[in-house]
């Protein structure tokens, strides 16, 4: 969940990017798990289920690493360029 409101709110803040709700960024989070599952289908439930975890603390990582620059975007007008490297 923390993601998905992390990445709606970064991608307002890109003008290049589509205009984006917050179902389309939960449903992107649930496609990305879905699509990963499909390459550890073969793996124990045990390897499945730790992959999983995995993949949700580095996404849930990543987007409080975004946080920061949302907030000094809230103060100083941010390039795009600059948000986006």
């Amino acid at each position: 969940m923390v993601p998905s409101i992390v990445l709606f709110k970064f991608s307002k803040t890109i003008g290049i990017i589509p205009e984006s709700s917050f179902l389309r960024a939960c449903l992107m989070a649930l496609r990305q798990i879905g699509f990963q599952a499909l390459f550890i289908s073969k793996l124990t439930r045990q390897k499945q289920v730790t992959y999983i975890g995995n993949l949700m603390t580095i996404s849930l990582m990543s987007s409080l690493i975004l946080i920061p620059a949302l907030m000094i975007n809230a103060v100083v007008n941010l390039n795009e360029m600059a948000l986006l490297a």
